[in-house]
């Protein structure tokens, strides 16, 4: 048995937990008006330009690591860490977020990637 410390990935207390230990991280993205969406370990981050958000990157780097905490480096389409297009759509906690032209911002979808998996559930079971 391995001993170690901490939460195991997926437990109800862990965003509770988050919350307590980011609420700096988040006060700072308030403070600099940075547009941000966090669940538990999940981030965006919203920018106007990709210039801004390499800025922003460097930002959320030293916010994380005046607490000790690091974030993955910008990468290509296998990163999680990365920059995208307005136009590109984005999945975050399961939804697609996409850009509407329509409306000027964005809209949310089920995402491809979560109705596949849907998809491979035997009948009659409730996923969990």
């Amino acid at each position: 048995m391995i001993r170690g410390r901490g939460l195991r990935q997926g437990m109800p207390l862990s965003p509770i937990l988050a919350n307590l230990v980011l609420s700096e991280f988040d006060a700072a993205f308030r403070r600099e008006r940075i547009e941000m969406v966090r669940y538990a370990d999940d981030l965006l981050v919203f920018f106007n330009s990709k210039r801004d958000a390499r800025s922003g990157f460097e930002f959320v780097r030293t916010q994380l690591g005046r607490q000790g905490l690091t974030i993955p480096e910008l990468g290509d389409d296998n990163s999680k860490t990365q920059i995208v297009a307005a136009e590109q759509p984005v999945y975050f906690l399961g939804l697609e977020l996409a850009y509407s032209g329509s409306n000027g911002g964005y809209v949310r979808k089920v995402g491809r990637k979560v109705i596949a998996k849907l998809l491979t559930l035997p009948l009659g079971l409730n996923p969990v």
